[in-house]
């Protein structure tokens, strides 16, 4: 039987996980971090096979439900914090058929 997923392909225990990530949060801030909340989901699921941009919107869609302003954060991420991501993607194949070589196309 297949997993339950919303648009964005985001399981549907991911989903619940991230009302608790904004439950949680909700009694000691109004703004939510995208990148706080992207790292907190990444830790409970490490292996969660979705794409940063689609976390994105399966939170920033729970976040506006509940009444969070949203703080897209990405540009003041640390540079390591972009290199993870940089090498994840390159890890989940982003790369793939890159031919240093040949830029012909």
């Amino acid at each position: 039987m297949a997993e339950a997923r919303d648009s964005n392909g985001v399981p549907a225990e991911v989903q619940e996980a991230i009302k608790r990530f904004l439950a949680a949060a909700e009694d000691e801030t109004e703004l939510i971090e995208m990148s706080e909340a992207i790292e907190a989901v990444r830790r409970v699921f490490p292996d969660l096979d979705v794409s940063d941009s689609a976390l994105t919107d399966a939170i920033a869609s729970e976040a506006s439900v509940a009444g969070f302003d949203i703080d897209y954060d990405a540009e003041r991420q640390p540079k390591a914090f972009k290199r993870k991501a940089i090498e994840r993607w390159d890890n989940e194949g982003g790369a793939i058929g890159k031919n240093d070589g040949d830029r012909s196309g």
